[in-house]
């Protein structure tokens, strides 16, 4: 029996999520001393002041592997500290038309590894589990995947979901 790492949504829920399709992401962020390649957090700030801080939640598996999967955070801005210095990527002309999650299955553990954001244009980004422990990476349109835990060719993309 497969054991199911569920992404693990902080203050909202899957209905949360879909309350965001139609909203503008604003731009993301990121430690200033770290790559969005792998990053122990990243935060994507929306229309409206809310943001969704992003990390991987590891969990050891019976054979001793780490696996992890996303753990995404909602709260406002304003609860953010400002003493916290960031990289800053903007985005232009993002309108979130869908997402989804994506799984990936190692030694019966089912990981819910990937969320991919997708505006009207087709455009991506994704966030994954990175190789280090407890890390994620960004993924933007038109750039090569990073590394990431899984091999991304395992990854299984459930329903998207689109407004």
């Amino acid at each position: 029996m497969n054991t199911h790492l569920s992404i693990d949504l902080v203050n909202f829920d899957r209905a949360g999520l879909g309350r965001t399709i139609g909203k503008t992401l604003k731009c993301v962020s990121w430690p200033e001393r770290q790559a969005s390649e792998c990053t122990w957090q990243l935060e994507i700030f929306w229309e409206g002041g809310t943001v969704w801080t992003v990390r991987s939640k590891p969990t050891m598996t019976e054979s001793g592997h780490e696996m992890g999967a996303l753990q995404i955070e909602e709260s406002h801005e304003s609860s953010l500290s400002p003493d916290f210095i960031r990289a800053i990527l903007p985005i232009d002309d993002f309108v979130l038309a869908g997402y989804r999650i994506a799984s990936a299955l190692e030694s019966n553990v089912i990981s819910d590894c990937a969320i991919s954001l997708i505006d009207g244009g087709g455009r991506e980004l994704v966030i994954s589990t990175a190789p280090a422990s407890g890390a994620v990476s960004l993924c933007r349109w038109g750039e090569p995947r990073p590394k990431t835990e899984f091999d991304p060719s395992s990854f299984v993309w459930g329903l998207e979901v689109t407004k």
